[in-house]
């Protein structure tokens, strides 16, 4: 056996005993929820969410997805909806799915589902900023 068909039958055997990912297909699903004050728990109205996932490790570029966006309407709900390109690959520690919200009057926050979250009744709790701008 020569030495370049050596190493592709160990290389091939190295691969082979790899996990594969495990995938958390969140393509077909909104990102959806309410968004309170967390003092008072009322709705807040006109918070916007930016839903991203990051990735390291294996997957170098880019290290940031954008899933997509959206805003709060009067009773606090949102709903940023199912993206096609949106795969989580949930066994990764390097890989993770984040909100970022901002709101007038609050301070800005990231939040984390859990890999096992159910992102479609998201309660999300924001902290108000006494020296921040606040809502007309």
């Amino acid at each position: 056996m020569k030495g370049g068909q050596f190493t592709l039958i160990v290389a091939t055997a190295l691969l082979a005993a790899c996990p594969g990912p495990v995938i958390r297909n969140v393509s077909q699903t909104d990102i959806a929820g309410h968004v309170t004050d967390r003092n008072t728990g009322t709705p807040i109205s006109g918070a916007c969410l930016v839903a991203s996932l990051a990735k390291g490790g294996f997957w170098t570029t880019p290290d940031q997805y954008n899933l997509g966006s959206a805003c709060t309407d009067s009773s606090g709900a949102f709903r940023i909806p199912a993206n096609p390109r949106r795969v989580w690959n949930v066994a990764s520690p390097e890989e993770e799915m984040g909100l970022q919200l901002t709101a007038p009057g609050y301070y800005h926050a990231w939040f984390f589902p859990s890999p096992n979250a159910t992102i479609t009744d998201l309660h999300i709790t924001l902290k108000p900023d006494p020296g921040g701008p606040v809502n007309p």
